[in-house]
C-alpha cells in the first residue's frame, strides 16, 4: 500500500484545511518546495499537490509553484484544484507534473470526463469527494454538491476505462479523526482501484489501512497491537500469534506485531492501493519512513 504525502498550496504556502473550509487553514513554517524535496529525500513514491486557492476560485493560481516543485524533485508528482478545462490541464501537464486530477469538471460538465479520457489516458485521475457512498459528490471546492452519488460516479469511471480514483472523505479531511474504515472498505467493493484520503493522525492508522489492503486482495496479513496491547486491525485473524518484533517505530507508537497463520479471503471488487497523509505528517505524529515501513 502507497503512503502518499500531501501539499496543499495556499498563497504560495503550505497550509492543511479542516474539513475543507478556507477559515479552517492551519499554515506552516515549511514552503511547498522545501516540502516536496524533504518528502522525496525521505522515500515518497510521489507526491499529491493540490492548489486550494485554484479549487476555490475556479482556476489554476499556483501553478507557478507546483512547476517549481517537478523541477525541484525527480519523483513525480499529481496536482489538482481549479484544473476545470482541457488547456488547464494541458498546461499542468507542460510543467511537468506526472498526471492531472480532476474533480468539479468531471462531474459539472457533460462530455468531459470522456474527453479527457480519451485525450489525456492515465495522465488524469479523478478524485471523488464525498462523505458516504450514497452521497452526492462535492464540486467547487466543496461548496456545491454534484449530480451523482459516488457509486453513480465510479460506475461512470469505469465504463470510460478508468483503473483507478481518490476518494476523499469530506468528513474526516484534516480532522485527526482517524479514517472511516467501512466506508473505505465500502469504495474498495465498487471495483475500482482506491487511493483514500482523510483522518489519518496516526501509524496505528497507516497499519490498520493497510491490513484492509490485505484483506481486500486476499493475502495473510500482520496483527497489529497498540501500546495497550488492544488489537486495531478491522478484520482481526484467527488463530496463534507469532510475536515478530517489538516497536514498529523510535517512538514506540506501535508495541508489538504478531502475524496469525490465516487467510482473510479476498472481497470482490476493486482494491485499496493507497492512503494520501497531510496534516499528521507537517505535525509530526507521522514519520514518513515509518508510515512507508508499515504500508509495505
Amino acid at each position: 500500500m502507497l503512503v502518499i504525502p500531501s501539499i496543499d498550496i495556499m498563497q504560495g504556502k503550505t497550509v492543511r484545511l479542516i474539513g475543507g473550509k478556507p477559515e479552517g487553514v492551519v499554515e506552516y513554517a515549511e514552503d511547498p518546495v522545501s516540502a516536496a524535496v524533504r518528502w522525496e529525500r525521505e522515500g515518497a513514491p510521489y507526491l499529491h499537490v493540490v492548489d486550494l486557492d485554484g479549487a476555490f476560485r475556479g482556476r489554476p493560481v499556483n501553478h507557478a509553484v507546483y512547476g517549481e516543485i517537478a523541477r525541484a524533485v525527480r519523483v513525480p508528482i499529481e496536482v489538482g484544484g481549479g484544473l476545470r478545462s482541457v488547456s488547464d490541464i494541458e498546461k499542468a501537464l507542460d510543467l511537468g507534473c506526472w498526471r492531472a486530477v480532476i474533480s468539479t469538471a468531471a462531474f459539472s460538465k457533460e462530455g468531459f470526463l470522456k474527453e479527457v479520457r480519451g485525450r489525456f489516458g492515465d495522465r488524469v485521475v479523478v478524485s471523488v469527494d464525498a462523505g458516504g457512498i450514497e452521497g452526492k459528490v462535492k464540486v467547487s471546492g466543496w461548496r456545491a454538491t454534484g449530480r451523482m452519488n459516488v457509486e453513480e460516479a465510479v460506475r461512470e469511471l469505469k465504463a470510460l476505462g478508468f483503473s483507478e480514483f481518490i476518494f476523499q472523505d469530506v468528513f474526516t479531511d484534516g480532522t485527526l479523526g482517524g479514517p472511516r474504515f467501512k466506508l473505505i472498505e465500502n469504495v474498495c467493493a465498487l471495483g475500482l482501484s482506491v487511493i483514500i484520503a482523510g483522518g489519518v493522525s496516526c501509524l496505528e492508522d497507516i497499519a490498520a489501512l493497510k491490513t484492509l489492503a490485505d484483506s481486500v486482495r486476499g493475502i495473510r496479513h500482520l496483527k497489529i497491537k497498540n501500546q495497550r496491547d488492544e488489537s486495531i486491525l478491522s478484520f482481526p485473524p484467527k488463530g496463534t500469534d507469532e510475536v515478530l518484533g517489538e516497536s514498529a517505530s523510535e517512538e514506540g507508537a506501535i508495541k508489538r506485531r504478531s502475524r496469525a497463520d490465516t487467510l482473510t479471503p479476498g472481497r470482490p471488487g476493486g482494491s485499496l492501493k493507497g492512503v494520501i497523509v497531510g496534516r499528521a505528517l507537517y505535525d509530526g505524529r507521522i514519520r514518513l519512513r515509518d508510515a512507508l515501513m508499515l504500508g509495505g
